[in-house]
């Protein structure tokens, strides 16, 4: 069986080491290359080296900025060369962008290693353009947009498909679906209290609500957090 070379692009160094090397024990996959920017990959790509990346994983979040540039502009060079998007919030906004700018496919990190797998190899050897599962669940929340208020309840806020969080943002957002206070998230963050409110103030003006329940249900209903506190 023929090697599928694959690149990894991920700012949080031990989970793309980590990963890197789960793949490497994988059969028919070589992990080529990893870095942390998306730039360093397009110079890498750009090189043309013998071993070029044929499928490439990222981070939808690359060092605070949205990785669909790194997308459109690695499509640019090489339209046969496969993006998975890798997601740590499922912010369907951010993956229909990917999947607009080219990506075939998206991954949520908390999934088991085996969909990513399964996702490159289809991606490299299937015949559809687009991963079946992303596109069903993209066209799933296109369909509820189109169905508001009837179906969640909540009337959809003016400019609502354009809503992007910060990942400073997001993180703030699965603070407090887990019910920490300012100070709580302020301590996990690193950050200070003042700071924590100024993110709030910011998610709530983005999601056009009036407070932290408000915003829990947003992000339940874009499916943007796990739902594993509600259990």
């Amino acid at each position: 069986m023929a090697e599928i070379r694959v690149a990894i692009v991920d700012a949080h160094v031990m989970m793309r080491e980590g990963l890197a090397a789960q793949l490497d024990l994988v059969e028919g996959i070589r992990v080529v290359w990893q870095g942390s920017e998306g730039d360093d990959l397009l110079s890498h790509y750009a090189v043309n080296p013998p071993d070029r990346p044929q499928v490439v994983v990222m981070a939808v979040w690359i060092q605070g900025k949205v990785g669909v540039s790194t997308t459109k502009r690695l499509k640019q060079l090489n339209q046969s060369v496969r993006v998975i998007g890798l997601t740590f919030m499922q912010d369907m906004e951010v993956i229909r962008r990917m999947m607009e700018a080219g990506a075939y496919g998206c991954v949520h990190k908390s999934e088991q290693l085996s969909a990513l797998v399964e996702m490159i190899r289809a991606a490299w050897h299937g015949t559809d353009p687009v991963d079946p599962g992303t596109s069903a669940a993209l066209d799933a929340h296109l369909t509820r947009r189109r169905n508001w208020p009837t179906d969640s309840g909540f009337p959809a806020a003016d400019g609502a498909d354009q809503i992007v969080l910060t990942p400073r943002e997001y993180e703030v957002l699965h603070y407090i679906c887990h019910a920490c206070d300012n100070r709580t998230i302020a301590r996990h963050m690193g950050i200070s209290a003042r700071t924590v409110q100024t993110h709030l103030t910011h998610i709530y003006e983005k999601l056009q609500v009036r407070g932290r329940i408000e915003a829990i249900m947003v992000a339940i209903r874009e499916r943007w957090i796990s739902l594993d506190f509600l259990d």
